[in-house]
């Protein structure tokens, strides 16, 4: 049963759901960016069987943050064994003031690995709804020229400041020792927003010639247009935000409040097969938006996965 503090939780997510849904109608094409169109129904494609396969490492790497500091480091988990290849270089966190993050390298991919505690259902829906429900302009100590109009959610953005400077040194070490440029960037539910944002800051503070990938599960919206319009250019095709059935995670926070997500919807339907959502907020049947706009279809165990048989969690 929930508890009364959750159900009311998702009563005030019903709630700015009905609120949200005039002003989605209002949205015209000329108020978005060519090409980066909001709310309409874009054609959607089919994701192949290998390109879901082809996720299925970066799914293992945004589950395990939910596991012992100390297991990551050994990397020695049931789930960290299915990436026997990977070698752990770092890890930081508590789970509690900190999410627990680690850093190291995969052979396979060639490429640095990052990823950020997600958090269970009951622990991130307070934090979407709290006073730090407010967009406001990232931190230009740690993202340095970028515009003092992009705006993120002011807990995710914290949540990130708190672990934003040995996770950069991390990457760096890690770079270095194993001689590559390449970076993914992963993370799950609330995990997931902060990978976002780590992004960016990763992407200012290292050399021009790294390039990135993220990958995000069951994200919920981390910012303003500017910010979606700002990882649209500097992420070009290299952002994937898997989202599950009818995971209400990924609605929220509310657009009404001024947020938007980036492109790269990877919707995951009934059927198990994955499709494509191109845009900022696919309206197209087979995306997210179409799925969840029944607050009593909504379900809490989607959030968890599976996401290409991979549920979250240790």
């Amino acid at each position: 049963m929930l508890s009364l503090r959750l159900a009311a939780v998702l009563f005030s997510l019903a709630l700015a759901f009905v609120l949200a849904a005039p002003a989605q109608e209002e949205i015209t094409i000329a108020e978005v960016a060519p090409n980066l169109t909001s709310l309409e129904k874009r054609e959607t494609f089919p994701v192949s069987p290998a390109e879901i396969d082809s996720f299925r490492p970066y799914a293992i790497y945004a589950a395990v943050p939910q596991c012992k500091p100390t297991t990551l480091l050994a990397w020695n988990c049931t789930k960290c064994l299915s990436n026997p290849q990977f070698t752990p270089v770092t890890v930081g966190g508590d789970g509690d003031v900190v999410q627990v993050w680690f850093v190291g390298y995969d052979p396979t991919l060639d490429s640095v690995i990052v990823s950020f505690q997600g958090t269970d259902i009951s622990k991130l829906l307070p934090l979407l709804t709290d006073a730090d429900l407010f967009l406001t302009p990232l931190n230009p100590q740690l993202f340095p020229g970028i515009s003092p109009g992009i705006w993120t959610h002011n807990g995710f953005s914290h949540a990130q400041s708190l672990s934003a400077a040995p996770v950069l040194s991390a990457v760096q070490t890690t770079m270095s020792r194993f001689n590559t440029s390449r970076v993914a960037v992963v993370g799950a539910s609330l995990g997931a927003a902060i990978a976002m944002i780590s992004g960016v800051h990763l992407k200012i503070n290292l050399p021009s010639t790294t390039t990135f990938k993220i990958v995000t599960y069951g994200g919920p919206r981390v910012g303003n247009k500017a910010f979606a319009d700002y990882v649209d250019s500097h992420f070009p095709d290299v952002v994937f935000r898997i989202v599950n059935k009818r995971d209400f995670v990924p609605i929220y926070p509310p657009r009404f409040l001024g947020y938007e997500h980036a492109e790269g919807e990877l919707h995951i339907r009934d059927d198990l097969s994955w499709v494509s959502c191109p845009g900022h907020e696919n309206a197209d049947p087979n995306c997210l938006l179409s799925y969840a706009s029944n607050i009593f279809g909504w379900n809490l165990n989607d959030h968890g996965g599976p996401y290409g048989g991979i549920p979250m969690g240790c």
